[in-house]
């Protein structure tokens, strides 16, 4: 593998590794674990690829690794090959660790021990599907907000109860990324394109993939909070099924605790049990959440956003989100 001059680092307000606009390629690499998600490998991939499309040159480069360099198994169940060993990646390059249905016993202690000593060395380490999992038992999460693949949300939630875990699509948080499976890779490449080149590439690499269309199927067709998180609890996915029902309009604790058939102070038990918090702070996150995308996603003006996520205080909702994602919605919307 070629070493390559690497160009002066700039560290935005967000905490970014920014790196200029040159004729050389911006490095990405992909660490296959096995049994990793050939959709949200290939969905990462093939972003990068429209994006060298639309720029007219190789903007992004990427290799792809493995513990030994051996080939992986996929998801499903076929072989790839990988370009080299995780000892053969060069410093300062973006690493996307993506996992699978295996995670657990996919994650050596070697790949852990490795993906700390490229953290000290100041490389952006993402996790696409459940390689969140990954990243925080490497311990790269205790100051980073999380997201993972919905079928892994409660045993994460149990394994790592610390680390502040959100159903958002993607996260980015200062040098640390993850997805929550899937086409969700898209994105957090299309924002990583932002970030690291440019903002209006990243917005052709989205046209050319029609991914407003698809954007705006997800809004109208979209998974179910309740089955997002992997509750098999009748009563609580009914309660925020409630709660998802009524973001805009707002819901006391005592008519979803009505409706399920349960006290208020039962209703309360099993929310901490199962989900660490109360009725009306996960309402709170869902809304908050809600915002997050309508901000990103659409075009709608922040005060419809606030109204559409259950705020008729403008000032109050833009404290409360703050506090919740350390960015303003004017910043968020703006960056």
């Amino acid at each position: 593998m070629n070493v390559q001059t690497k160009p002066e680092r700039v560290i935005d307000a967000a905490g970014i590794a920014l790196l200029p606009l040159t004729d050389t390629p911006h490095q990405f690499a992909f660490l296959l674990l096995d049994g990793f998600s050939l959709l949200s490998f290939t969905s990462a991939v093939e972003t990068l690829h429209i994006a060298n499309r639309a720029a007219g040159r190789k903007v992004f480069d990427w290799v792809t690794l493995s513990e030994t360099g051996a080939p992986v198994m996929t998801n499903q169940g076929t072989s790839h090959k990988v370009t080299a060993a995780i000892s053969r990646l060069k410093r300062q390059t973006t690493l996307l660790v993506c996992g699978g249905d295996m995670i657990e016993t996919a994650t050596s202690k070697r790949i852990l021990a490795w993906l700390r000593e490229q953290a000290v060395h100041g490389c952006h380490v993402g996790g696409l599907c459940t390689a969140a999992w990954t990243l925080a038992e490497a311990g790269l999460l205790t100051s980073a907000r999380a997201t993972i693949h919905w079928e892994n949300t409660e045993s994460f939630a149990e394994t790592f109860p610390l680390i502040a875990l959100t159903d958002a699509p993607f996260v980015l948080d200062g040098n640390r990324s993850s997805t929550a499976g899937g086409t969700a890779a898209i994105d957090l490449v299309l924002e990583l394109i932002a970030r690291l080149a440019d903002r209006d590439l990243a917005i052709a690499t989205s046209e050319k993939m029609l991914y407003g269309s698809i954007h705006k199927l997800q809004e109208n067709f979209s998974i179910a909070p309740c089955h997002r998180i992997g509750l098999a609890n009748p009563r609580l996915r009914r309660a925020i099924a409630l709660m998802d029902e009524n973001l805009d309009e707002g819901i006391s604790t005592d008519t979803i605790a009505d409706d399920v058939g349960v006290s208020v102070r039962q209703l309360e038990r099993q929310f901490r049990q199962h989900l660490k918090q109360s009725p009306q702070r996960y309402l709170t996150s869902m809304r908050l959440d809600r915002a997050k995308r309508l901000l990103v996603q659409t075009d709608m003006t922040i005060i419809g956003i606030s109204f559409a996520a259950g705020y008729s205080s403008q000032t109050h909702f833009s404290k409360v989100f703050r506090e919740r994602f350390g960015r303003t919605p004017y910043q968020l919307r703006s960056e």
